[in-house]
């Protein structure tokens, strides 16, 4: 069994006898200092070689080094027949049973990508798999019409599944291999980002077209809020104080994991007002006593109704997101700094910000003449002649 240093240039690992690399020439001394990654080399019982991460210190990589020393000599290497059987459906089992995975604000979304998945790829072994394997499931995908960004969530989830299986040593590092030169369908950053802003008569229309209750509810705090679905459903009403006019998210709840506070205006304060509450639940949008998960065919139904345009492949079709991105570009229209409507979003970075700030045509020529008007002005005309005359 050797403890092998990986070089931080090439990734060709080396001996721990070696002060540079045998590939690069890189000076594994000093990366050493810096902090490199260490894996382990040896033979599982069936004589298949195998290599696996012990860790970014010298000294981690000896601890592991001594636990599969010992594991071998007691016959329990690393449950190495386990490793080499378990499947994808095995693996994405396992994951779905974490506690930590279960309290993700995205569970739902997972179960569903994984279910997908592994009707294709459920039965193949992790050690099995190859990367042509994630490629025709990409391929498939696609020619069912979904949308890049959806295909990337899904492989991203197996890969997320399998690499903390990996470090739990339930698969070899190997199983990760397939992932590595993968390439994701949507290319360029921000590609699939939507404009499709819902106006304040289309919002009206729907509302007024809506038949239950909490199809209404659920569709006004979207538009009053830019909260996400899954944040809105789930909210309970010991994170809402009607005095102070707040909606309290716990990072839990958050899809980046950042707690923040999202106020309430007038008009959905009043509806908030006549929501009754059910003494046997906290949850705020119930249909018959029952925690409401998606308004999803309440909204289909009421676009239909109304000829308003529905689903995210139908041409300028709505969606309940779009209520998010509406939210973001009103507040801003309105006056409101940025880094607040940030704040209250819940957007990290700029970069994702921008997708949801849609500026119109009609924003743009109302701007130009802002700056003709100011150049118009007498001071600047004067110092703009005077500067062509010189």
């Amino acid at each position: 069994m050797t403890i092998q240093a990986e070089c931080p240039i090439c990734r060709a690992r080396n001996s721990l006898q070696n002060k540079r690399c045998t590939k690069c020439h890189g000076d594994i001394a000093a990366a050493k200092r810096r902090g490199i990654r260490y894996f382990l080399e040896y033979r599982l019982p069936n004589g298949k070689k195998k290599r696996e991460f012990a860790g970014h210190s010298l000294r981690e990589a000896k601890e592991k080094s001594s636990e599969r020393t010992l594991q071998r000599a007691h016959g329990k290497l690393i449950g190495s027949l386990d490793q080499q059987t378990m499947t994808c459906q095995q693996v994405t089992d396992w994951y779905l049973g974490l506690e930590k995975t279960k309290g993700l604000s995205y569970y739902a979304n997972m179960v569903y990508n994984f279910r997908e998945i592994n009707q294709e790829l459920g039965q193949v072994r992790t050690m099995d798999l190859r990367q042509v394997d994630l490629e025709n499931y990409q391929a498939k995908r696609k020619k069912r019409g979904l949308a890049d960004s959806y295909i990337d969530k899904e492989t991203g989830a197996l890969h997320r599944a399998i690499k903390k299986a990996a470090t739990n040593d339930k698969v070899p590092y190997e199983a990760l291999r397939p992932f590595r030169n993968l390439s994701k369908m949507l290319k360029k950053k921000s590609s699939n980002a939507r404009d499709r802003i819902i106006t304040a008569e289309e919002f009206h229309t729907i509302m007024d077209a809506m038949k239950s209750s909490h199809a209404k509810q659920i569709w006004a705090t979207g538009y009053y809020t830019g909260m996400r679905r899954n944040e809105i459903v789930t909210l309970t009403w010991s994170q809402v104080n009607l005095k102070r006019r707040e909606i309290t998210l716990e990072a839990s709840m958050t899809k980046d994991d950042e707690a923040r506070i999202v106020p309430i205006p007038s008009p959905l304060l009043d509806i908030f007002l006549d929501i009754p509450r059910d003494p046997d639940t906290d949850y705020i949008f119930l249909y018959k006593s029952i925690p409401v998960k998606s308004i999803r065919a309440s909204l289909y139904t009421a676009c239909k109704l109304t000829g308003i345009p529905y689903g995210r492949r139908v041409r300028n079709g709505l969606t309940f997101h779009d209520l998010r991105h509406t939210f973001v570009t009103n507040m801003r229209r309105a006056g409101t700094d940025e880094t607040v409507i940030m704040k209250i979003t819940g957007h990290s970075t700029r970069e994702m910000f921008d997708r949801y700030n849609f500026v119109s045509d009609e924003e743009a020529v109302t701007a130009m003449k802002h700056l003709e008007d100011y150049l118009d002005r007498p001071a600047l005309g004067v110092a703009h002649v005077s500067h062509r005359n010189s």
